[in-house]
């Protein structure tokens, strides 16, 4: 019988170590495997690893809070679990709580604490085990007696390497958090999958009926105006819908940063608009009134939208009064002599205060309007950080073929939208970390934007519906 012990880490490896020497006090007949032990130099490791993979009839899983999410354990687990089966792996828990095994993979399979009850029930589930392939003359309290005897020197070497490590330990919200982000993005990448599938599928056939009805030799106007109408609302819709459920996802993101979460709506370039006007397509679920028209710019009065066309990079500023203050942030529903007022002021530490509500910063922007009636401005709806996501097609590689079947030939740098997100409080956002993330998000809900392009900006049957019925025909 073959034991494999998986490690990975500094403080897995020396529990590991021990576990190797107390196994063989426990089960003189068995091999126990650990590859830093039994690979000798000049042998190939993986082929050995690979080979002992193969060979095992039970395998040990040395966790710890750093060994939790490494690739290489998880790898080693599902092929030792593969072979052997589920009850034949067990996770052997060192200084980690339990809660970081909720929606890990080892989750699956029963596990041992490295106290002693723990130990005791690894060392007699391998015991059962090792019945079925040699003759052990102990019985079950015999072998009790023996684990007895080896018990305190293993618990006084182990108990030193935990001491060592307590210190080093990762915070359990560090860690979850990270593997929590990973597991979001996972099920919203599956999401997406079937999403694109169903939006794309949806689109050709509900175009294939706009087609067929307008290739008719009598044409019924109204027919085919509601058909039209019913296609872009219908992809709109849909839109709508994941855009809802993409809000949400990013929102457990930033969950727990300051006191409140940011704001998050999608914009989208009107193409068909000399003047290339920005407007709000869709704001957070529970931000309706937190935009309005007011919030429709032409691209040259934003200066974030001007600095992504121009690079075209994200936009991000986590210092609007200061910036705005010396131009270099422009927004149109900001009132820069306010603004300029408000500066002198305050002092550098409010400029920097987390708090939510600054009355004098409220002041600094236009009122908004909604039913065309203004109402005061919240807190939320005067923001001091920004990070401006475009939804594009850059950084891939487009082939001319696909190109040349476009209206736009710029079709690969082409900005459709962005995703916007903004807060009340200074310093808010991460360049490295909430650009990589948003990205994530912008780079999925840029395919919905560029299917309804296809189907409906660059369709040839609608510019054949205007030739024939006049530029406002489609018009909403």
């Amino acid at each position: 019988m073959t034991l494999f012990i998986s490690w990975s880490g500094t403080q897995s490896q020396k529990v590991a170590k021990q576990l190797v020497v107390m196994l063989k006090q426990l089960f003189p007949n068995i091999k126990s495997f650990m590859s830093e032990q039994q690979i000798e130099i000049g042998q190939r490791p993986l082929e050995i690893i690979a080979n002992e993979l193969k060979e095992s009839d039970f395998g040990i899983i040395c966790v710890t809070e750093e060994s939790i999410i490494a690739p290489w354990v998880l790898f080693e687990a599902g092929c030792i679990s593969k072979k052997c089966g589920i009850s034949r792996l067990m996770p052997y828990m060192i200084n980690i709580d339990r809660k970081l095994f909720q929606g890990n993979p080892l989750e699956q399979f029963q596990n041992a604490k490295s106290d002693k009850k723990g130990t005791y029930k690894l060392v007699t589930t391998i015991y059962t085990v090792f019945k079925e392939f040699t003759e052990d003359h102990r019985n079950i309290s015999e072998f009790k007696e023996h684990f007895e005897l080896v018990w305190n020197k293993y618990k006084e070497k182990i108990d030193k390497i935990k001491d060592e490590h307590k210190e080093k330990s990762t915070n359990i919200n560090q860690i979850k958090k990270p593997l929590e982000l990973i597991q979001n993005i996972r099920s919203y990448i599956s999401y997406h999958q079937g999403k694109l599938i169903e939006y794309l599928f949806f689109a050709g056939e509900e175009h294939k009926k706009l087609k067929k009805e307008f290739s008719k030799k009598e044409k019924n106007a109204e027919l085919i105006k509601n058909i039209y109408m019913e296609l872009t609302n219908s992809l709109n819709s849909k839109i709508f819908e994941v855009a809802e459920y993409s809000f949400e996802v990013l929102q457990t993101y930033f969950r727990g940063r300051r006191n409140m979460a940011p704001r998050i709506c999608l914009r989208a370039n009107n193409f068909e608009d000399d003047n290339q006007k920005i407007l709000t397509y869709y704001r957070s679920p529970g931000s309706r009134v937190a935009y309005s028209k007011l919030s429709d710019c032409l691209i040259k009065e934003n200066r974030a939208f001007l600095h992504i066309l121009a690079t075209p990079g994200p936009y991000m500023c986590n210092k609007i009064p200061e910036e705005a203050g010396k131009g270099d942030y422009e927004n149109p529903r900001l009132k820069i002599d306010e603004v300029k007022k408000y500066l002198k002021k305050v002092s550098d530490k409010r400029l920097k205060s987390s708090s939510i509500d600054d009355s004098d910063w409220r002041k600094c922007w236009k009122r908004i309007s909604v039913e065309n009636k203004k109402i005061a401005n919240k807190p939320e709806h005067c923001y001091k950080s920004t990070l401006i996501i475009p939804l594009t097609l850059l950084d891939n590689t487009l082939s001319d073929g696909f190109i040349k079947n476009f209206k736009m030939k710029d079709i690969g740098d082409r900005v459709f939208g962005y995703l916007c997100l903004d807060h009340v409080e200074p310093e808010y956002f991460s360049y490295e970390m909430d650009t990589n993330i948003g990205y994530i998000f912008a780079k999925l809900l840029s395919h919905y934007f560029l299917i309804y392009f296809m189907f409906i900006n660059q369709s040839k049957t609608r510019t054949n519906i205007i030739s024939e019925f006049g530029e406002s025909f489609l018009e909403l």
